[in-house]
């Protein structure tokens, strides 16, 4: 009797011990609009072209009364000023003869660094009212916003990598970007699809840290590693000025309008003591280390979902930091994809290798075994769901499905792009062989690096042991 008691029990922990870790793993997804699986008109289809167009998806069309669109680097108060309108009826066709459900006035100008140069451009968006003031406005359902990015998808044949990856990556970290497709008229010109992104921005719905309380030197922080801007508010923190870190760190948030001298060396002073203590003896030391000043999670999810995707500008560029000052540092939110799953322009990517680990702050924390072992554990619970062959897969078929016809209108005015002996260096991928002739291709390419890319992962994640292992070379490992 006795022995069965034990076994019963043995079986109801078992029991308990699994559902509490399907329940976590479950946990790990965080809540997350998919315009594909959510949107009323998915089924809806489309019908005619060009100004006749009614069409499943969102509409939104430019009008700059025939002006050019400002420039890459025209201050804001030299841009172009458009009339926008968007066409978004829920259970029934958006058609531009319709009225439009909404309106609203932009500051707008060409974005990008490379794709400032691509045939279809993508544009910033700074909101203004009537009368020529900053405003928040939302759109096709997403939080407002006084700045939005609306994306053109064209080095990227697929369409989706942005859309997808976004969407994966905001079921794993928080304040990750919202995003739409939507179909595109400039100036009434029928000009494809489009991907209306959320800018990153501190707020209450997007990412949320307290504001600062006036008056105060210490305040909560976002932050921006890319290129240098001359004009922004720029940390001369620590790897900065010993050019551990290539790229400038500027301070987003508080916003350049309101901060003060004092913040900025607050702020500086404040990240620069998380980086000392990274360069330190004691960098993995409990009391002393670099876990005393960051979410080692966040910087974990970050490392995972950016070299599953071998999105290699992350980390140097394109890269955000925030900190509430109830919390430590995070890494994120995560942005620009268009260049991941092997789509840089320059460069092949075969969906093997690990590259992060000469990115700065990544250097370090890799040398810690208990930051790898996270890693590992953490990879391997993400191949179970979000990063999973099976789901990624199928996402990829589920969104083709939705977009359905746009896929069509769009390269009817963009199709020159499967033909890459016809363009300029400035719009393919080197060499070109690398280019699809296909969308069909297009997609199976994708599909094929992310076959590839997990199943390299899966063989080779335990590695980055290397990393940490105790070496005479690797001093700071041997400092105990």
């Amino acid at each position: 009797m006795k022995q069965k008691l034990i076994s019963l029990l043995a079986c109801l922990l078992a029991l308990i011990v699994a559902f509490a870790a399907t329940g976590w793993e479950n946990n790990t997804r965080l809540e997350r609009y998919h315009q594909h699986l959510s949107s009323p008109n998915a089924s809806l289809g489309s019908e005619g072209r060009g100004a006749s167009l009614k069409t499943h998806l969102p509409i939104i069309t430019i009008d700059t009364a025939g002006k050019e669109v400002s420039p890459v680097g025209t201050p804001k108060a030299d841009q172009t000023i458009a009339e926008i309108c968007v066409y978004d009826k829920q259970g029934e066709l958006n058609s531009i003869k319709n009225e439009p459900d909404k309106r609203a006035r932009a500051h707008i100008r060409i974005r990008g660094n490379s794709s400032r140069y691509f045939m279809k451009k993508q544009y910033k968006l700074c909101m203004i009212d009537e009368n020529g003031i900053d405003c928040d406005v939302g759109f096709l359902g997403m939080a407002s916003s006084e700045e939005w990015v609306l994306g053109a998808p064209i080095l990227d044949r697929t369409l989706i990598r942005n859309y997808m990856a976004y969407n994966i990556c905001g079921q794993v970290m928080p304040f990750t970007p919202e995003v739409r497709f939507c179909e595109g008229y400039i100036n009434g010109e029928y000009s494809g699809v489009y991907l209306l992104t959320e800018q990153i921005q501190v707020g209450k719905k997007h990412v949320n840290i307290s504001e600062t309380r006036r008056g105060a030197v210490s305040t909560g922080y976002l932050l921006r590693v890319d290129r240098f801007n001359p004009n922004a508010d720029n940390l001369e923190n620590f790897t900065s000025y010993t050019y551990n870190l290539s790229s400038s760190v500027e301070i987003l948030y508080p916003p350049a309008k309101k901060i003060t001298e004092a913040q900025i060396k607050w702020i500086t002073d404040d990240f620069s003591e998380f980086e000392h203590s990274l360069y330190s003896f004691d960098y993995n030391s409990p009391d002393w280390g670099y876990r005393r000043y960051i979410d080692v999670d966040s910087f974990v999810d970050y490392f995972l979902l950016n070299e599953f995707c071998q999105n290699y500008d992350a980390g140097s560029y394109s890269t955000y930091l925030y900190r509430d000052l109830q919390g430590k540092i995070c890494m994120g939110p995560v942005w620009d994809f268009n260049n991941a799953f092997d789509n840089y322009m320059e460069t092949a990517f075969d969906g093997t290798g690990i590259r992060m680990t000469s990115n700065t702050w990544f250097t370090i924390l890799l040398r810690d075994d208990a930051f790898v072992n996270k890693v590992i554990s953490r990879y391997r619970q993400l191949r179970r769901s979000v990063l999973s062959q099976r789901y990624l897969l199928g996402y990829i078929d589920e969104v083709t499905a939705y977009l359905g016809d746009a896929i069509d209108r769009n390269y009817e005015v963009w199709g020159v792009t499967f033909e890459p002996e016809k363009l300029d260096y400035r719009n393919k991928l080197e060499p070109d062989s690398r280019n699809p002739r296909s969308y069909e291709e297009a997609i199976e390419q994708l599909k094929d690096f992310i076959v590839t890319r997990g199943d390299w992962l899966d063989a080779h994640i335990a590695d980055l042991k290397e990393f940490s292992s105790p070496n005479a070379n690797k001093k700071m490992n041997n400092a105990k």
